[in-house]
């Protein structure tokens, strides 16, 4: 046989090799460490929580304009 046929062969058998490797032996997932064994923590959403309500809150939610001269000047200093 040729060399160049059997180094191809040996790259297929690798990777074969390889995939079914990790298709036998699948990485761990990571669970969550600590919390509650009720359930998740966090916001709960609760019966007062309608639309109305959260299209209010988010209504209420401002975001000033960033001070782009005082981020320059500071990244001038640098």
């Amino acid at each position: 046989m040729n060399k160049k046929l059997i180094y191809i062969f040996i790259v297929v058998i690798a990777v074969i090799a390889v995939g079914l490797w990790l298709w036998l032996n699948p990485p761990a997932a990571n669970a969550p460490v600590g919390g509650t064994p009720q359930g998740p923590q966090g916001n709960v959403v609760t019966e007062s929580d309608t639309t109305s309500v959260i299209n209010q809150d988010l209504n209420s939610i401002t975001i000033e304009d960033p001070d782009f001269k005082n981020i320059d000047n500071d990244l001038n200093s640098l």
